[in-house]
């Protein structure tokens, strides 16, 4: 498990660090451009969505979860040739919004906001996407607690499970979830919305995005 966990943490270091110009360019973007001006209204989910999936945070077109830090066993041990994300052809991946868009969508609206790196910088410090397995015996359909399928406790103040994003999941469902920045199994009674800012800066130096990866530090 080791060496796998390694090449797939190589392959994502890999990923980020060719991405950083095309990252850069999402500040010019309409969708981005629409989120950053829509204080106080409610937010486009689809402008969210396109956003993550120039991050790598999308199953389709190709990416296969090429950007997510967290991933679990399961889709760690699926060979890369293995990797598919079209239904049509025996679908085999999926990328699992674990702070959904829907709730990211009604958080931002509230959000004071400045500068369009005001604006990045939030949506890279709660948007956490987990990369898992679909089709046969799949993790996708069974892993999200009940009654947590559009939205998240994570983000509720004074809910048990405040801060605590990967407590949406049933570790009964699914395997071992590990981040690939830090090498380690997520325990999702300690890992926070802080532990995940830190890895997006780390990625965001990797990416050669020094100044979001110290906006997104300085969130609070």
């Amino acid at each position: 498990m080791r060496a796998k966990l390694q090449a797939e943490t190589e392959k994502l270091r890999a990923f980020w660090s060719k991405q950083g110009s095309l990252m850069r360019s999402t500040v010019e973007r309409t969708p981005f451009i629409r989120l950053h001006g829509n204080i106080g209204g409610k937010s486009d989910k689809s402008d969210i969505r396109q956003l993550h999936n120039r991050f790598g945070w999308q199953a389709g077109e190709g990416r296969l979860c090429a950007g997510t830090l967290y991933r679990s066993e399961k889709f760690i041990n699926l060979a890369d040739h293995d990797r598919c994300a079209t239904k049509a052809l025996g679908q085999t991946v999926h990328l699992e919004h674990t702070v959904p868009v829907a709730a990211l969508a009604r958080r931002i609206a509230g959000y004071e906001r400045v500068t369009p790196d005001d604006t990045i910088a939030w949506l890279l410090g709660h948007s956490i996407t987990a990369a898992v397995t679909d089709g046969i015996n799949c993790e996708r359909r069974k892993m999200v607690q009940k009654g947590q399928a559009w939205t998240t406790h994570s983000l509720v103040g004074g809910h048990p499970d405040e801060g605590l994003p990967f407590r949406r999941y049933n570790p009964k469902e699914h395997s071992p979830i590990w981040d690939l920045v830090k090498g380690l199994p997520i325990d999702p009674d300690s890992f926070t919305f802080a532990d995940h800012r830190a890895n997006i800066a780390t990625v965001l130096g990797w990416a050669g995005l020094d100044d979001w990866a110290e906006r997104v530090s300085a969130i609070e």
